[in-house]
């Protein structure tokens, strides 16, 4: 069963601050099939650390490594699908590396201010 997008909260972590994402209402079906939500986390500061937390009611937290630049350009397209590099169990200590069949993918653009 699919949770409801209002169930999913994403942030961007930094070692500079956290940022607070928005999501849409909606989920849709992507080109096969599979259950897609639409968001976005602000890019508030330089940095090259970055982090897309992905929380989901009764699930554990998804942690995945953005692999961008410090000050990284627009896209025009979107990244490849990518599983979480790590998720975090509530009462299990430290994050541990995400299972390799862990179900949510995210996938990626970088947009400026202004820009579509």
């Amino acid at each position: 069963m699919v949770p409801e997008p209002s169930a999913l909260r994403v942030e961007g972590h930094t070692d500079k601050n956290v940022g607070e994402g928005q999501v849409a209402d909606r989920w849709v079906a992507d080109e096969s099939d599979r259950r897609v939500v639409a968001g976005s986390v602000p890019l508030a500061f330089k940095t090259s650390s970055r982090l897309l937390v992905v929380i989901l009611s009764d699930q554990p937290t998804r942690l995945f490594k953005l692999p961008l630049a410090r000050d990284p350009d627009a896209t025009k397209r979107m990244s490849p699908c990518r599983r979480a590099d790590d998720i975090d169990v509530p009462g299990a200590g430290q994050p541990r590396a995400a299972p390799a069949d862990d179900p949510v993918e995210m996938r990626y653009r970088v947009c400026r201010a202004g820009e579509e």
